[in-house]
Protein backbone atom coordinates (compact mmCIF):
# COMPACT_ATOMS: atom_id res chain seq x y z
CA UNK A 1 0.00 0.00 0.00
CA UNK A 2 1.41 3.34 -0.89
CA UNK A 3 2.73 5.30 2.06
CA UNK A 4 0.23 8.45 1.33
CA UNK A 5 -2.86 6.37 1.60
CA UNK A 6 -2.07 4.75 4.96
CA UNK A 7 -0.80 8.01 6.30
CA UNK A 8 -3.84 9.46 5.09
CA UNK A 9 -6.21 7.09 6.82
CA UNK A 10 -8.36 7.60 9.95
CA UNK A 11 -6.69 6.12 13.03
CA UNK A 12 -9.85 3.53 13.62
CA UNK A 13 -9.34 2.61 9.38
CA UNK A 14 -5.72 2.25 9.77
CA UNK A 15 -6.40 0.07 12.55
CA UNK A 16 -8.86 -2.29 10.90
CA UNK A 17 -6.66 -2.35 7.89
CA UNK A 18 -3.62 -3.46 9.52
CA UNK A 19 -5.25 -5.91 11.35
CA UNK A 20 -7.36 -7.47 7.74
CA UNK A 21 -3.60 -7.53 6.40
CA UNK A 22 -2.26 -9.37 9.07
CA UNK A 23 -5.03 -12.04 9.48
CA UNK A 24 -4.60 -12.75 5.79
CA UNK A 25 -0.78 -13.36 6.81
CA UNK A 26 -1.72 -15.83 9.19
CA UNK A 27 -1.67 -13.78 12.74
CA UNK A 28 -4.83 -13.92 15.14
CA UNK A 29 -6.69 -10.61 16.51
CA UNK A 30 -8.44 -10.90 19.91
CA UNK A 31 -11.19 -8.23 19.98
CA UNK A 32 -11.51 -9.28 23.59
CA UNK A 33 -8.06 -8.01 25.07
CA UNK A 34 -7.07 -6.12 21.58
CA UNK A 35 -4.13 -7.82 21.38
CA UNK A 36 -2.61 -10.53 18.53
CA UNK A 37 -2.71 -14.48 19.97
CA UNK A 38 0.95 -15.71 20.12
CA UNK A 39 1.94 -18.01 17.22
CA UNK A 40 1.77 -21.85 18.34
Amino acid sequence: MPFDVAFGLDDITRTGWCIIFSEMEGATFNFNTMQYEDQK
